[in-house]
């Protein structure tokens, strides 16, 4: 009879070592996926590190970009352009100029709205290099 006792806790702790190691297998299966995608969009946005941009008023409806500080080179850069909150699409009212400049550090830029453009009030612009958006965001309110 003792025997049988001892058999059916060892049974039992097996069973509940067994279910622990299944639970941990399904957790780690559901979050990994996760981790992977959020290590890929930090190894990313480290390449903005260190970006800064500054907006030059040249004029009522132009506008040069700098780009300060080090941070990363790119092969391709655009911009997102805002004007008064509402984001501009792609050369829709504007034309940028010069943005090869801005491809790596301490490069220039410049924005030109049409002359059949409103003054501009509050302009925010983001650089985007080989199609990763930086975080860093320039703004200039008048």
């Amino acid at each position: 009879m003792i025997n049988k006792k001892a058999q059916a806790q060892i049974i039992t702790v097996v069973i509940i070592i067994l279910l622990v190691l299944a639970a941990v297998f399904i957790v780690w299966r559901a979050i990994q996926k996760t981790i992977a995608e959020g290590s890929e969009q930090i190894s990313e946005q480290s390449r903005c590190i260190g970006i800064n941009l500054e907006i030059i008023k040249a004029s009522d409806l132009v506008f040069h970009i700098k780009r300060t500080g080090s941070g990363g080179s790119f092969n391709e850069v655009d911009v997102a352009v805002l004007v008064d909150d509402v984001r501009l699409g792609k050369d829709t009212g504007y034309a940028l100029s010069n943005s090869s400049l801005l491809e790596g550090p301490l490069g220039t830029g410049t924005i030109t709205f049409d002359s059949g453009s409103e003054p501009v009030s509050k302009l925010e612009v983001a650089l985007i290099g080989d199609g990763i958006t930086c975080p860093a965001i320039a703004k200039l309110e008048f």
